[in-house]
Order: C-alpha cells, then sequence, then structure tokens
C-alpha cells in the first residue's frame, strides 16, 4: 500500500510539473507569435505609396540643409584645421592639431581627422552621399589606415533615412535598424536586427487621433514587453509626463511644467523604484534651450548645479557651476576673439575660475 501511494503521489508531480511546463510553453510561443505580428505588421506598411512631390522635395532640401547645419560654418568651406593650446597658472603648452576637415564643392564634409592629445593622428573618417545630397556611408579607419568599421545608411523616396546598418573591419554585418513610417509619415515603429538579419528587438509606437505619441512597447524576440513607455498631454496639448517602465514595472518619469505662455518648461525626473525620488530638474528659456540644471543623488540629496548662458544669438558662451547653497563654484566663459570675412571664428578663449584656458585657432580654405 505504502509503495503505491508513493507511486500515486510521484504521478501527481509529474503531472502538476509537466501542466506548469506546458504553460510556461504556451506563454513563450504566445510572446513569440505576439513578436512575429508585430513585425509583420510594421513590415506591412510601404510609405513610398503615400509620397507626393512636395513632401519629397521638401525633405531633400531639409536633408542638405541639415548637413550643413552641422558643419556650422558660413561660405564654400573647402578645408579647416584647428589647433588648441592649453595653459594655466604655471605652463603653456604649444599648439596642437585638433581636427582637420574637409569639404567637397557642394560644401558636404567628406573626410575628418581626429588628433590625439600629443598632435597625432588618432583615427580618420570619410563620409559619401547621394545624387541628393543624403549622407549614404561613412568608413573609419585607424592611424595605420586599417579599417576600423563601416556604417550605411539607406533613405526612402523622400529622402528621410530609414535604415542604417553597421559593418565591422571585416565588413561583416554587426547589426541594424529599419524604421517604419505610415502614409502619414509618422514614426510608428523600428526593427532591430543582428548579425544574420534576424530581427532581435523590436519596438512599436502607438499615437492618437491627433497624432500625439501614446505608447512606445518595445519587445525582445522571446515577445516580452521589455521596456514601455505612456505619454499624456495636458489640456493645451502639450506633453504632460512620460512614464517609463521595465518588464511592466514602473521605474522612471518624466514631468513637463510649463508657464503661462506655454513655452518657457521645466522638466522633472524621477526614480519610481522603491518610492519616488527627485533625480533631476531642467528649466528652459522661451526658445526651448536649457538654462538651468540640478542633479541629485539617489538618494534625493543634492549632487550639483549649473548654469548655461547664451548671447544675443542664442549661442552659447558659458557654463556656472554652483554648491548646495546657491554658491558660484566655477564658471567657464567661451570668446569668440577673431572672425574672417566669411564670419567664421578662427579664435576662441575658454578659460574658468582655476587659471585653466585653452585657446582655439581655426584655419580656413575656401573654395
Amino acid at each position: 500500500m505504502k509503495i503505491t501511494f508513493l507511486i500515486i503521489i510521484l504521478l501527481c508531480l509529474l503531472m502538476v510539473n509537466a501542466c506548469e511546463n506546458k504553460s510556461m510553453d504556451d506563454d513563450e510561443n504566445v510572446s513569440k507569435i505576439e513578436f512575429e505580428k508585430v513585425i509583420e505588421e510594421l513590415n506591412a506598411i510601404d510609405p513610398n505609396d503615400s509620397y507626393n512631390k512636395e513632401r519629397k522635395e521638401k525633405s531633400l532640401t531639409s536633408c542638405f540643409e541639415n548637413q550643413k547645419n552641422y558643419m556650422g560654418f558660413k561660405g564654400r568651406v573647402k578645408k579647416v584645421t584647428q589647433y588648441i593650446t592649453k595653459q594655466d597658472s604655471l605652463l603653456s603648452s604649444k599648439p596642437v592639431l585638433s581636427f582637420y576637415k574637409s569639404c567637397d564643392t557642394a560644401g558636404r564634409e567628406d573626410m575628418y581627422v581626429s588628433y590625439d592629445d600629443s598632435g597625432k593622428i588618432e583615427y580618420y573618417n570619410k563620409y559619401f552621399y547621394n545624387s541628393d545630397s543624403c549622407f549614404v556611408e561613412e568608413f573609419q579607419y585607424s592611424n595605420n589606415d586599417s579599417l576600423l568599421y563601416r556604417e550605411r545608411s539607406f533613405f526612402l523616396a523622400n529622402g528621410i533615412k530609414y535604415k542604417v546598418v553597421y559593418f565591422n573591419d571585416s565588413l561583416k554585418v554587426q547589426y541594424g535598424y529599419e524604421k517604419k513610417y505610415d502614409k502619414n509619415m509618422n514614426h510608428i515603429g523600428t526593427i532591430y536586427f543582428r548579425t544574420d538579419g534576424n530581427p532581435n528587438y523590436v519596438n512599436k509606437i502607438i499615437y492618437n487621433k491627433n497624432g500625439m505619441i501614446l505608447e512606445e512597447n518595445s519587445y525582445s524576440r522571446s515577445g516580452n514587453i521589455t521596456n514601455l513607455e505612456k505619454y499624456t498631454y495636458n489640456s493645451d496639448g502639450n506633453l504632460g509626463t512620460i512614464i517609463h517602465s521595465i518588464s511592466k514595472e514602473p521605474n522612471f518619469k518624466i514631468v513637463y511644467d510649463y508657464d503661462k505662455t506655454g513655452n518657457t518648461f521645466s522638466t522633472y525626473s524621477y526614480n519610481l523604484i522603491d518610492g519616488e525620488r527627485l533625480l533631476s530638474k531642467n528649466i528652459f528659456n522661451y526658445n526651448r534651450k536649457l538654462i538651468e540644471s540640478v542633479e541629485y543623488n539617489d538618494n534625493g540629496t543634492f549632487k550639483s548645479k549649473s548654469k548655461i548662458q547664451y548671447d544675443k544669438d542664442g549661442k552659447k558662451y558659458g557654463y556656472a557651476y554652483y554648491d548646495e547653497d546657491d554658491k558660484l563654484i566655477n564658471k567657464e566663459i567661451f570668446y569668440d576673439l577673431s572672425f574672417d570675412e566669411f564670419g567664421n571664428w578662427t579664435k576662441m578663449l575658454i578659460f574658468n575660475f582655476e587659471g585653466n584656458i585653452e585657446i582655439y585657432d581655426r584655419e580656413f580654405e575656401y573654395y
């Protein structure tokens, strides 16, 4: 009887375990199905069907404008070389090469060389563009001309970049991503893929009827929601909060606070793990440029405070750092000392309260 009873118990345990394993397998299968469903849903959309000439021309124009803004130079620059001289209260260094850039006749950067603190080449990049002046390829090389990596960008019919692939020094795919858009050109998700080209991570963006983001869900290859962001808006339609969750557990929150004009606002970041603790506070001006930032440690104590100053043209020219009692402890000021005939600065001075000075000199060559 005892043996029979033990056998019955053992059979029951095996059945329970089998049921639990089946339940886990079913959950995993459901998760994988959800992951594949999201992939299929995103891949089914072809935004090229909704493109029109006006949108294409606008996008391609902005593509080149973004490139020019990135360069930040005026005039038809052919080459620019920058040197840096560092000084403190005791020593002054000799001018050392900082970087070198060259541009093609269309004003697009085609080469960048970075130098280390001793003025020796650290690495250099080469850039290539398509016929619409959109950046499509980048190669990075070491100081001995060995390939370090390659980046390849792909564009939709209207010139919007939707896919990027990264290659290693053997020109084998390392990873990449592909963005998906709906017919109204809303970014609705991104598929991230690995070396074999198969998706291993995907995020899906959900909008309300007014075109504002409500949720952004991230799925792992197993189908589990790894990250979740929920957005709320105030009565004026401005962003109110973003709550970030990991495995559906809230862990981070950003709160947006606006003034009466709806332009100047502050953001408050909170840690939601084990309660709610303020991590940082940022204040912006009427142009929505950051003018003050306060950071706190994980336990809520003061960590740092800084203020950013701008000139009348909106260009950043200084940082000021304060202690917990709002006492000024350090300051960095940027001075553009001289300009060339095209309006590009050729000498800039940076100094702080500790007596450290950095002098940047730039030499321009134009077409």
